[in-house]
């Protein structure tokens, strides 16, 4: 049986719906930042450029990151009219 958000979100409470959709929430929350945690440690060991490489992450990926959260957002915007 398929039901549409619309429906889900008339007839569930809001504690179910909480607990749905929630927990995943939380857990991409934790784990974005092991994402770069992880990412660090392997940049840092490349023999001889390892520390270039960790700056290069630490300047480019909070930019990168931004850009794509103000052009999505852009687009959204743009798209919803």
């Amino acid at each position: 049986m398929n039901t549409t958000t619309e429906e889900l979100l008339e007839k569930t409470s809001i504690r179910k719906l909480a607990l749905r959709w929630g927990i995943p929430a939380m857990f991409g929350q934790f784990f974005n930042p092991l994402y770069s945690i992880v990412d660090r440690i392997f940049a840092a060991r490349i023999p001889g450029t390892g520390e270039m490489a960790l700056a290069a992450i630490g300047v480019c990926a909070p930019a990168l990151a931004y850009m794509a959260g103000v052009g999505g957002a852009s687009c959204m915007s743009i798209s919803l009219g």
